[in-house]
């Protein structure tokens, strides 16, 4: 058993404040109750008690801990990447202006024909997008 790689631990005045940033979970541990979850996270993989303790139950449960072999990070990725593959994903980019102030000595652009997108190509743009995905 680990802390999961997302959970953040703040020491607030009465205890732990323990916030998942992959789930957006957040649990409030009084003092008590986090020495307790240190002690058991101390034991080995083999020789700790099975989440006995409600509290680590529902820790585990949530997500702030998981078990030592689990790569959470691979889990993401991998997520990612179904998400990414789907049909429901859509990547969208508008470029309303090709004018960039930031004057860069490396700029590819430089001295590249720069406008504005007129109303009625945004327009169409707005129309394309309105159709295709609520289909």
């Amino acid at each position: 058993m680990k802390l999961s790689q997302f959970t953040v631990v703040a020491d607030v005045c009465d205890g732990y404040l323990l916030f998942n940033t992959l789930n957006s979970g957040l649990i409030h541990l009084k003092k008590e109750e986090y020495k307790k979850l240190t002690e058991f996270m101390d034991y080995g993989e083999n020789d700790s008690p099975k989440c006995k303790n409600a509290i680590i139950s529902q820790l585990y449960e949530m997500n702030f801990v998981v078990d030592s072999k689990r790569d959470e990070f691979k889990e993401v990725v991998d997520k990612y990447w179904a998400f990414r593959d789907s049909k429901d994903y859509i990547k969208v980019v508008i470029a309303p202006t090709t004018k960039c102030n930031f004057a860069c000595k490396y700029c590819f652009e430089k001295g590249n024909y720069q406008s504005d997108m007129n109303v009625e190509i945004a327009r169409k743009i707005a129309s394309n997008l309105k159709h295709n995905l609520l289909q």
